[in-house]
């Protein structure tokens, strides 16, 4: 019901500072039920400090993961862009993504060290090399539909006798 009322029907409460007030109605078993929406401002700026603090820590974990990801080598660019893409599907939630994903040619060569000038690689491997970037239309829709800073208040309508 939350998602269905617009931002534009709340409007600022004359009571309190900082609270909003919305009010729509419902059907339902044959009885027409009001609710009073209150969003709180104080309510919504710690909502939006917890997930913050949700972000970063995820931020941090992932961004090890795509570390461990990106030192890992592969056959074949195709390999590459699979595990790329299993490591989205696997650890990535709506509110992060990979930033543009790249092959990267890694060369080995037969003796460890920086190889002689002219050296022919032995080897040629692929991996890959992304970042990690927020999706910041997720996070801002997130924290429209969860609403933590509204409470919800069911009301009575009375029947008009006539």
């Amino acid at each position: 019901m939350l998602a269905e009322t617009p931002r534009a029907a709340f409007v600022e409460s004359d009571l309190h500072e900082g609270y909003r007030i919305a009010q729509t109605q419902s059907y339902y078993a044959g009885v027409v039920h009001r609710w009073l929406i209150v969003h709180s401002e104080e309510l919504r700026k710690a909502a939006s400090e917890r997930l913050e603090r949700h972000l970063s820590l995820r931020e941090k974990e992932l961004g090890w993961q795509l570390s461990r990801l990106s030192h890992k080598t592969f056959a074949c660019r195709a390999d590459a862009f699979q595990a790329a893409e299993a490591f989205a599907a696997e650890h990535l939630e709506k509110h992060h993504r990979l930033d543009d994903p790249q092959n990267v040619r890694v060369a080995r060569y037969a003796k460890r060290g920086r190889p002689a000038k002219g050296a022919q690689p032995e080897e040629i491997r692929y991996g890959i090399k992304a970042k990690l970037k927020r999706d910041e239309a997720a996070i801002v829709e997130r924290s429209w539909s969860a609403r933590d800073d509204t409470s919800w208040l069911p009301t009575s309508l009375r029947r008009e006798r006539s």
